[in-house]
């Protein structure tokens, strides 16, 4: 698969996750933009591209790479980034 064009589909799955974030943040009353969020996050948003990108190469190295597998690369990466944050703020917070 074309590399470029795996790289997109990441990308778009990023996207994806990062609007249900926003939905999150909608039904719990926080109206927020999504270039606000990420002038409040630029760090967060850039390593979570980063390390989405190197999985995806990864993905690629064994030979596993299509479409699907791009765009829940990105999705993933995104959630479980998210998922580890918030485990990591509980566990601050104790």
């Amino acid at each position: 698969m074309n590399l470029w064009l795996a790289t997109a589909l990441m990308l778009f799955g990023c996207v994806v996750h990062f609007l249900s974030v926003l939905m999150v943040l909608e039904d719990a009353g926080q109206h927020l933009k999504p270039w606000a969020y990420l002038k409040l996050h630029p760090y967060r948003a850039l390593f979570m591209a980063c390390t989405s990108f190197i999985a995806l190469l990864v993905v690629d190295e064994i030979e596993m790479l299509n479409p699907l597998t791009a765009v829940l690369v990105g999705y993933t990466c995104q959630d479980q980034a998210d998922r580890i944050r918030q485990r990591a703020n509980a566990r601050m917070n104790q």
